[in-house]
């Protein structure tokens, strides 16, 4: 489940509607129905579309305090409409999404430039139901120990506290959640005939309607997922999912890389699985959520890093570099130059002043902190120079230049960026130069880039954070598919306009 932004904005009457927010939410605590016997409350997923014509209820998990924030959050748009699914689970859903805001299929000013026709929208609401705060089942196990049925193993430490802990030992009784009758194992119930689980493990003691877990006979425990997706470690006992394979060599076996950044409790494979993030400080996802609800800080604790999945991570820096390199500088505030420390690879650096942040030039990251003024502006242009330099000579990469259109003569970041598409597609700049028998004089092709992009023919400053933001994102078409440049600068055109207009951060 993913803790999403609440996307809702601000305005004068803000204090009325938040007040009137809680007290609707207090009206949904009020009229919450009682629980019958062995029912708990859930959390559902509504999905509808601009019409608010529900298309798929989706049982996602318990209500809890991890989870509850959920509730509080307004109906509101969760994706477009072509990344909804009936057969995915909404995670997945989610995770698509996801993917295609972090390659930029999807840009991240979605949810303005698209019409309300083209969005789904989710709502989350309490229902009653069978399961336990972790999982959503009709089926408790029967503890051999202390003769009692629980939802899951975590229900069952939950129940003990500090007093008399002991393993959960499932005898092999069950009883279903439906109609409460004690019998022998099976996927249906006896007596009522309702379906008790999807999957389940007669072994560990866990089941689900909507999880899909297995039990890996080499650890001995149940790890959530397919087993496709994951590969045993026989040097460490653990089943490694395939996106953390690459990296598994450098903590095989590393104590100190299993416990939660947040809590500082070990992880396990079901639901209190390790949330893979970019900084090197993983966290249970449930400890996460409530962190995210409790404070608007998004930092890891440890190294202030934002406590990201790559995903998001990758869907955060599209966003970055287009608002940077589509944002001027503006001119009282040319030639102020600053330190920066970049909190991913610990470099410091020096840097020309930016109202957005920065980006560091030895590893790329956005996640950069500014430090106090670099006195010196004269060797600090020196020491930009020098990074763009190294980027291109040493790292073999293109610089995301900051937006400065004023004076030229100074700053050659935007002759820079147009370089880079002369020399790429110089053999038609020239050609197409030849052709020019009305131009009294033999134009720079610096400024057939501009034409041909129509940098010049609407808006100076828009065209020019046009081509900016296409060169930040590194789109360089085939020199047979050149016309495709300058469809790119014009949809970049539009949105400039688009941001400016709502004022996007």
């Amino acid at each position: 489940m993913s803790d999403s932004e609440d996307y809702s904005g601000s305005n004068s009457d803000g204090n009325f509607e938040e007040q009137e927010n809680i007290e609707q939410e207090n009206n949904k605590q009020e009229n919450k129905p009682e629980l019958a016997p062995g029912q708990v409350r859930l959390i559902q997923a509504n999905i509808s579309d601009e019409n608010n014509t529900t298309f798929r209820k989706i049982v996602i998990c318990g209500e809890n305090e991890y989870t509850d924030h959920l509730l509080k959050q307004k109906r509101r748009p969760i994706f477009p409409k072509q990344y909804f699914s009936e057969t995915k689970t909404l995670q997945q859903m989610l995770d698509d999404f996801q993917v295609a805001l972090g390659t930029g299929e999807i840009k991240y000013h979605w949810m303005h430039s698209s019409k309300p026709s083209q969005e789904y929208f989710v709502q989350y609401e309490s229902i009653t139901g069978n399961g336990c705060p972790h999982y959503v089942t009709s089926l408790a196990y029967e503890c051999k120990i202390c003769k009692k049925f629980f939802g899951c193993p975590y229900c069952h430490e939950e129940s003990l506290g500090l007093n008399e802990p002991h393993p959960f030992e499932v005898s092999g009784q069950v009883q279903c959640l439906e109609c409460s009758e004690v019998q022998d194992f099976h996927q249906q119930c006896v007596k009522c005939n309702c379906k008790m689980y999807q999957t389940a493990c007669d072994k560990c003691g866990f089941s689900s309607k909507n999880i899909d877990f297995y039990h890996c006979d080499k650890c001995n425990i149940c790890v959530e997922g397919l087993p496709a997706h994951f590969t045993h470690c026989d040097k460490c006992n653990q089943c490694i999912h395939k996106f953390m394979i690459d990296d598994h060599p450098a903590v095989c076996g590393n104590d100190l890389a299993q416990n939660c950044q947040i809590c500082q409790g070990e992880f396990d494979l079901m639901f209190m699985k390790r949330h893979k993030l970019t900084c090197p400080h993983d966290t249970h996802l449930s400890c996460l959520q409530k962190l995210k609800q409790s404070s608007n800080n998004n930092a890891c604790p440890s190294c202030r890093l934002p406590m990201q999945t790559a995903t998001e991570n990758a869907a955060e820096r599209q966003k970055f570099i287009s608002v940077y390199a589509m944002t001027e500088i503006p001119q009282y505030k040319l030639g102020n130059y600053v330190n920066v420390s970049c909190l991913k690879c610990k470099e410091q650096f020096v840097k020309h002043w930016h109202p957005k942040g920065y980006i560091c030039p030895y590893c790329d990251s956005v996640n950069c902190s500014e430090g106090e003024k670099y006195a010196d502006a004269e060797r600090a242009a020196e020491l930009v120079l020098e990074q763009y330099k190294m980027m291109r000579e040493k790292r073999n990469i293109i610089p995301i230049y900051p937006l400065i259109l004023f004076p030229k003569d100074k700053y050659e970041e935007m002759a820079d960026m147009i370089e880079d598409y002369v020399q790429a597609y110089k053999p038609f700049w020239i050609e197409a130069r030849k052709k020019m028998t009305t131009c009294p004089f033999e134009m720079p092709l610096r400024e057939l880039v501009n034409a041909y992009c129509l940098v010049r023919d609407i808006d100076e400053q828009i065209g020019f954070a046009a081509l900016n933001i296409v060169h930040a994102r590194k789109f360089f078409p085939p020199a047979e598919r050149l016309s495709e440049l300058s469809i790119e600068v014009c949809k970049a055109m539009a949105e400039v306009k688009e941001v400016k207009r709502l004022n996007i951060q």
